[in-house]
């Protein structure tokens, strides 16, 4: 009789862990520190909440600053381990603007104006459990609002660069939506989607 026992139990294991749901993990902490923008209020924070809306916990602190000395790192994973999180995210924007350049076709003749919408900064995750920086890159979007050609003119104030105040609005909202999409992705590769709630 033992000896059956013995072989069904490791199968009835198996079994029982294959059927059990996956449990759902702990959620993620966000810092966030966003530019000035001259144009509009950002609603970075917002749109990266609704990106990450399938996590079981996601909250969010805006920050005036990012980076700094050891204690910043230690009081970041203090705040992670509050939640119960674990990923930090440290999302910060240095610059949101309009970007104009210049392409010489031909020398003294034909010209190419283009202006874009662009947003920079820095991304760092942490893991909170191994208190160690995991992933550390640099963010970079932009989209093309208009472009004109010029013949002699190289006029970099030409009115057809001039980009309208609620175009403005727009593109930065779509570079916004870009970022918060691109972070989702991120997140999920890092937690092979075992962090979602249900």
């Amino acid at each position: 009789m033992n000896r059956y026992i013995g072989q069904i139990l490791p199968a009835l294991i198996l079994i029982g862990s294959i059927c059990l749901p996956v449990v759902a993990q702990d959620g993620i902490v966000i810092s966030l520190k966003k530019s000035d923008y001259p144009y509009s209020d950002s609603h970075l924070a917002e749109k990266i909440g609704m990106a990450l809306s399938p996590f079981k916990d996601v909250y969010i602190v805006e920050v005036p600053n990012c980076g700094g000395p050891p204690e910043k790192m230690e009081s970041l994973i203090s705040i992670g381990k509050e939640h119960k999180a674990r990923f930090l995210a440290e999302i910060c924007i240095d610059n949101m603007d309009m970007v104009r350049k210049k392409t010489t076709i031909v020398p003294l003749f034909l010209y190419r104006y283009r202006v874009y919408g662009a947003i920079s900064g820095t991304l760092r995750i942490i893991d909170v459990a191994k208190e160690r920086v995991i992933q550390l890159e640099k963010i970079n979007v932009d989209a093309l609002a208009v472009g004109q050609w010029q013949i002699l003119d190289d006029d970099p104030n030409d009115p057809a660069l001039f980009i309208p105040a609620d175009a403005k609005i727009t593109l930065f909202g779509q570079l916004e939506d870009e970022i918060a999409a691109q972070f989702w992705e991120k997140i999920k590769r890092l937690t092979r989607g075992n962090s979602f709630g249900g």
